[in-house]
């Protein structure tokens, strides 16, 4: 019984980062250069700062929403071993340095 009350916690858990990640979104979607350029917001959604309310959200989801990949790649690289987790949050931190390199 304690086996499953841990595994609904977890799920609960993720399912809460999901929802909050899932929100921050929208304004990091709202606030992206692309994505204001296809929908022909250039100017509306302009405003002096909003590169660095951009990186905020953004740092919020990667670090609240990655939070127990990265978590598990500490715990993995700390006992010398690589699964799935460690594969998780190495491939969310090349993602980000990626799309960093190219703007």
């Amino acid at each position: 019984m304690a086996d499953k009350s841990i595994h609904d916690h977890m799920v609960s858990e993720f399912r809460k980062r999901f929802w909050v990640s899932l929100s921050l979104t929208i304004p990091i979607l709202v606030l992206s250069l692309l994505i204001r350029q296809l929908l022909g917001l250039s100017r509306l959604v302009r405003f002096p700062g909003d590169r660095y309310v951009l990186f905020g959200f953004s740092s919020l989801v990667f670090f609240y929403g990655g939070y127990p990949f990265l978590k598990g790649l500490a715990t993995e690289l700390h006992s010398k071993g690589c699964k799935i987790r460690s594969d998780r949050a190495i491939g969310n931190i090349t993602k980000v340095e990626r799309h960093r390199n190219q703007n």
